[in-house]
């Protein structure tokens, strides 16, 4: 299990390389991290996003990464969307005694290099996605003024470049919600510019772009009705172009199809016992979904055992998770599916700890039990499919996988963020 001791700290204001901290109280097994380090922000972050790079991968170092962020600050005015780019990221050496001043030189030079530009924004960012197609250059916002917005974002290699930056975050378009502020958005994978938004009155909207640069979108006149309280995620199929699937703090799962009308087509009642907070469509095995509700458990769901042909009301407590885990004790507040591995996820929970986990494994109880005999106490209930266990982010809010650097993993918190790859992942 992984636990950090080193910090990096960097201004969202500025350019300059990552610096290292001091150990902190938890303790820390360099072998058991590729790297990580934290980047500090003026005012916590609830939400980021990742944006793709131009190629499909990146395979070898350094490693690049962008991403947009939003804060919540202390007062509505002061608020940022944050766009901004960590580069040189190398795999760490864990260092010997061997080691020369050229060694360490070396490792100097190949400090992550942090680059950034913040836009201004009234009211606290409550959830900022990108548009999955990076051609677009496409994100979306919800804000705690019941506005939501769409920008565009300029290239990344343009925080690079010396000089004043100009212009890389576009406001295209806002709409205040009637009925106030919301935390769901989901893009389509499958139709470009295609999205849906969820409020906490229950409402889900539909959009399409208007126009065919994408620089300007339509909402349907009438909301998608069902949930009875606050719609909390929304995830579109990965295969399908008019399926989408929401969460609520009803404790329903439903699942919607834009060509029958403003009424769900399945609904699973009472799918948790507690808020349904966040939900993963599986991009790989794309008839698995996962969610994550407020008791601290989240579950996975075999979309095949549902049928078209159930009514609503028969279908309400007609099917039960394949799996079901409730290691995290805590309200779970991200999950997400690996996009390079089909049966890998991530997890975040209010208790402070972001899990690992690949749900192919089975227990062993031969080599559980000898196991056993040598570990201490608090371990022994550890699920065989727990693979990672990254402790130290503070109230985690979001966490992602780096859709192109396989097992890259960042998460933000009341005290930064982290960028980090576990060694065994």
């Amino acid at each position: 299990m992984g636990k950090r001791n080193r910090q990096a700290k960097s201004s969202t204001h500025s350019k300059g390389p990552v610096e290292e901290a001091t150990e902190e109280d938890l303790t820390y097994d360099p072998s058991t991290y590729d790297f990580f380090f934290e980047l500090d922000s003026e005012w916590p972050c609830l939400t980021f996003d990742f944006l793709k790079g131009e190629s499909n991968s990146q395979t070898s170092q350094p490693f690049s990464v962008g991403f947009l962020s939003g804060t919540q600050a202390d007062k509505p005015h002061k608020n940022q969307i944050l766009f901004a780019k960590i580069s040189n990221i190398y795999k760490r050496r864990p260092k010997t005694d061997s080691d020369s001043d050229d060694s360490e030189e070396e490792e100097e030079e190949q400090e992550p290099q942090f680059y950034s530009y913040t836009y201004k924004h009234r009211g606290t960012v409550n959830r900022i996605r990108v548009a999955p197609q990076p051609e677009a250059s496409l994100a979306a916002l919800w804000s705690d003024t019941g506005v939501f917005e769409f920008i565009r974002y300029g290239p990344l290699s343009a925080l690079e470049r010396s000089g004043r930056k100009v212009d890389l975050i576009q406001n295209l378009q806002n709409f205040e919600d009637p009925s106030g502020e919301g935390f769901a958005i989901s893009w389509s994978s499958v139709s470009v510019g295609q999205l849906v938004c969820g409020n906490c009155a229950g409402y889900i909207r539909w959009w399409l772009p208007s126009s065919e640069t994408g620089s300007s979108f339509v909402v349907d006149s009438q909301p998608f009705e069902g949930h009875q309280t606050s719609v909390e995620d929304l995830q579109w199929s990965p295969v399908e172009p008019t399926v989408f699937v929401s969460s609520s703090v009803d404790q329903s799962i439903r699942f919607w199809d834009t060509r029958l009308g403003k009424h769900c087509a399945l609904a699973m009642e009472r799918a948790h016992t507690s808020d349904i907070n966040v939900l993963s469509w599986n991009p790989i095995d794309t008839h698995l979904l996962v969610s994550g509700g407020d008791e601290g458990i989240f579950q996975v769901w075999d979309l095949r055992t549902l049928s078209s042909s159930t009514t609503e009301q028969s279908f309400q407590n007609s099917t039960s998770p394949v799996a079901k885990f409730d290691f995290h004790k805590s309200p779970i507040v991200a999950i997400e599916w690996s996009p390079f591995e089909s049966s890998s996820l991530v997890c975040a929970a209010a208790d402070g700890r972001i899990s690992f986990w690949d749900l192919s494994l089975e227990a062993d109880q031969e080599e559980e039990t000898e196991q056993g005999m040598n570990l201490d106490e608090k371990w022994k209930d550890i699920p065989a499919q727990l693979l990672f266990l990254h402790e130290g982010q503070k109230d985690p809010k979001d966490v992602h996988w780096h859709p192109q650097i396989p097992s890259l993993t960042m998460s933000t918190g009341l005290n930064g963020f982290h960028i980090f790859k576990p060694e065994n992942i």
